[in-house]
C-alpha cells in the first residue's frame, strides 16, 4: 500500500472530535487475538504502538498523573525501539523544520503493509474466538 504523507485536521491532540478520532484507532478486542488449538490470546505490536501514541495525547493534552509517568517512560522506550525495528528507508525532503505545513501539505511517499487488512483479521479472529454469550467484543474484559 501506498502511504503519501499529508498534513490533516484529524488526529489533533485537543480538538472536540480528537478523542473520538484516536479511540477509533483502538483495535478490536482490545488487540488480543487468540490463536491455536488452545486459543492462546497475543497481541500485536501494532496495537501496542497505536495504544502508546493514544497515551502520550492524552497526557499532552493534560490527562495524566504521577502513575502515569512510568508508562509514559515505556511508550516512549516502546515506540523508539518500534521505529528502529522497522526503520522506513523513504527520503523525505529536508526541510521539516523550516516548512510551513499549511502551504505544503503534502510530504513522501511511503510503502506500507496494508493496516486495513490487519483490522480486518482482528475482527475476524475476535469474532471467531469469543462465545455468542459474551459482551460484544469490543467492549468485553478479555480474561486470560
Amino acid at each position: 500500500v501506498l502511504l503519501t504523507t499529508e498534513e490533516s485536521r484529524h488526529y489533533g491532540i485537543s480538538g472536540l472530535d480528537d478523542r473520538e478520532e484516536w479511540a477509533s484507532s483502538a483495535a478490536y478486542g482490545f488487540g488480543y487475538l487468540r490463536l491455536g488449538e488452545e486459543k492462546r490470546r497475543f497481541a500485536l505490536s501494532m496495537w501496542h504502538q497505536l495504544h502508546c501514541l493514544r497515551t502520550i495525547r492524552l497526557a499532552m493534552e493534560g490527562h495524566h498523573d504521577a502513575g502515569m509517568r512510568g508508562h509514559m517512560q515505556h511508550c516512549l522506550t516502546y515506540l523508539r525501539q518500534m521505529i528502529l525495528c522497522n526503520p522506513d528507508l523513504t527520503l523525505e525532503p529536508p526541510d521539516m523544520l523550516t516548512r510551513n505545513y499549511e502551504i505544503k501539505r503534502v510530504g513522501a511517499t511511503h510503502v506500507c503493509k496494508d493496516w486495513s487488512k490487519v483490522y480486518e483479521e482482528m475482527e475476524r479472529n475476535v469474532n471467531a474466538t469469543t462465545s455468542r454469550n459474551s459482551e460484544r467484543p469490543s467492549t468485553a474484559k478479555v480474561e486470560d
